[in-house]
């Protein structure tokens, strides 16, 4: 494994012991839930009503 990518694996935490930042889950149901994240900002998203672009892909940072 690359890594960059096993550094950001182990940040995580391990779902046996509980330890790390997120939590295990279905590989599935999280790919769907983050790209029907990703691609409904489309929808939704109004630079008018006062959030910068930047400020949404930091928010969206943050939750994963």
């Amino acid at each position: 494994m690359e890594p960059r990518l096993r550094g950001a694996m182990d940040h995580c935490g391990d779902p046996r012991d509980g330890s790390g930042v997120l939590v295990w889950s279905d590989l599935r149901v999280t790919t769907r839930l983050l790209l029907g994240m990703a691609i409904w900002v489309s929808r939704w998203y109004r630079p008018s009503e006062g959030f910068t672009a930047e400020e949404l892909a930091d928010a969206a940072i943050q939750l994963i």
